[in-house]
């Protein structure tokens, strides 16, 4: 079996990008702000406008996305040296090949060309997907209470950040 390649997405690929977006919300409601009940209502137009609005990468792996990985720069002349990472997945037969390490890089890499705050929330329970931003340079500095409810039950989100331009919590690409 060959190695997923990493790459970033275009317009084109809203079909594929719909559809493991739709398996992420769906598999995992609690790990997303978005949810499967309103994003299946949207159609391919609308998940090719994400992909030409945001800078979205994929790992793809004969011609089929099995993970995902966003960068959002904030708006405004105050805040625009921020960016958001968003959209961490990687589906459970391809887990445990450090495919979500090597996703997330590409983010905090495309970060450094255009960032020098990059951020995450990840849910206070999601030890794994943490641990993994932790490896690759991202630092605990909040917790937002309440920041998600799934199912009637409140969940907590740690916020995380990385500084670009501070070369101690950043790491090179490998």
């Amino acid at each position: 079996m060959s190695e997923p390649a990493i790459r970033l997405l275009s317009p084109t690929d809203a079909a594929e990008f719909r559809r493991i977006r739709l398996e992420a919300l769906l598999r995992h409601p609690e790990a997303f702000g978005a949810s499967h009940a309103e994003m299946v209502q949207r159609d391919e137009a609308c998940f090719a406008a994400m992909l030409a609005d945001n800078t979205i990468f994929g790992a793809e792996l004969d011609g089929r996305l099995v993970g995902t990985a966003a960068f959002s720069l904030q708006q405004g002349e105050k805040a625009r040296h921020k960016a958001v990472m968003w959209a961490v997945y990687v589906e459970e037969s391809q887990r445990g090949q450090h495919l979500g390490e090597r996703l997330v890089q590409a983010v905090i890499d495309h970060a450094r060309r255009h960032a020098r705050v990059l951020q995450c929330a990840v849910a206070t329970e999601n030890h794994h997907a943490r641990n993994i931003y932790l490896s690759l340079g991202f630092r605990h500095y909040g917790i937002e209470r309440r920041a998600l409810r799934v199912g009637g039950r409140f969940l907590d989100e740690d916020l995380l950040d990385i500084m670009i331009d501070d070369a101690e919590t950043t790491k090179a690409a490998p």
